[in-house]
């Protein structure tokens, strides 16, 4: 294995971290990895581990206002906004990989962002996996407290107006403890303009999933109390692909790469993968 890490000038004019791990021996196909709100590619060393042991090379980055890129820490200005830098990264895994099957793998946020690609680019991609994306908002957030976020999201952008709950990240504890101490994690309040922007994914991505047309597989965690699960089955019966798998993980959280049952899931991954990728 062999890993390289870069900061380029983003579409924005801020930094941006990327970085890429290529497997020993013949590279089979690349996969692009997009990361949720507050996280940072970093996290996903198992997983980047699996790809790399099915001859995949990976593609990731930290995006805008995320990690080690530029860009005020946990700040969204516009979800629709962060589509272009994916976008460059897709371009470049393509072209250090050409002639070769292209995945694209985006977990939450990042997973919607994932979705959107996939609907809007999909020339940019060969297959697409998404997990625990928050499309559906949680029966308890109230419609007065959406408008309110809506209202000072344009009014007061950067006010502090909320905080992620760790304990709602995964079941195992030293998961949790882990995000607590990672430095790279954002453990700040939630601004409300980019508190305004998560509330306004689902519908931003379930109107548009209907150009979704490459394989697709849509993995959530039942007892995802960040992202609710219907919004995944929502969807999956919206996209247009005729190749289209939905799996739902009784009892985990929303990081279902950091349960404790994350091996049963990566191997669902690659499974499904092998299957299209022998094909």
């Amino acid at each position: 294995m062999s890993y390289e890490e870069q900061t380029v000038t983003g579409v924005d004019g801020d930094d941006i971290f990327r970085c890429r791990w290529l497997p020993e021996g013949e590279v089979r196909a690349s996969l692009t990895l997009v990361h949720g709100y507050g996280e940072h590619c970093g996290r996903y060393e198992a997983f980047v581990e699996e790809m790399l042991s099915l001859g995949i090379a990976v593609y990731a980055y930290d995006q805008r206002g995320h990690g080690r890129s530029g860009g005020k820490m946990g700040y969204i200005s516009s979800f629709r906004g962060l589509l272009p830098e994916l976008i460059r990264v897709l371009r470049w895994a393509a072209e250090e990989q050409p002639n070769r099957p292209r995945i694209l793998f985006g977990h939450s946020m990042g997973g919607a962002l994932a979705a959107l690609a996939a609907a809007e680019a999909p020339e940019r991609m060969d297959l697409c996996i998404i997990t625990g994306p928050p499309l559906k908002l949680s029966e308890d957030l109230s419609p007065l407290l959406q408008k309110i976020a809506g209202v000072l999201g344009t009014i007061a952008p950067r006010l502090p107006a909320s905080k992620l709950d760790p304990d709602r990240v995964s079941r195992d504890p030293e998961v949790v403890r882990a995000y607590e101490r990672d430095p790279l994690v954002y453990h700040g309040m939630v601004p409300a303009r980019s508190g305004h922007q998560l509330l306004g994914i689902g519908e931003e991505v379930l109107s548009r999933a209907d150009g979704i047309e490459c394989p697709l597989l849509v993995l959530h965690g039942s007892e995802d109390a960040i992202a609710v699960p219907a919004g995944s089955e929502e969807l999956v019966a919206k996209a247009s692909s005729k190749d289209k798998t939905l799996k739902f993980y009784a009892g985990l959280f929303h990081e279902i790469l950091n349960e404790p049952e994350q091996a049963v899931v990566r191997a669902d991954i690659r499974d499904w993968l092998a299957q299209r990728l022998a094909s």
